[in-house]
């Protein structure tokens, strides 16, 4: 499995629950690559969120960069 598309694969599993739940707006907390999904979300989906915060992440996971 390629570790930088992680992100994305669990972006649209977040995404889908939100849907699940008949969210149309809602709030991410996440931490870790938790905050790199939080990124993505905010980068490509930004009309979803209500607010987005996000400790301890980076923008590149499993990498030596990260």
């Amino acid at each position: 499995m390629n570790p930088t598309r992680i992100p994305q694969g669990l972006t649209e599993e977040a995404l889908a629950l939100a849907a699940a739940a008949s969210a149309k707006k809602f709030l991410f907390v996440g931490t870790s690559i938790g905050g790199a999904i939080g990124q993505k979300l905010i980068s490509q989906h930004p009309d979803r969120l209500i607010s987005v915060t996000l400790t301890n992440t980076g923008a590149i996971t499993g990498t030596f960069e990260a």
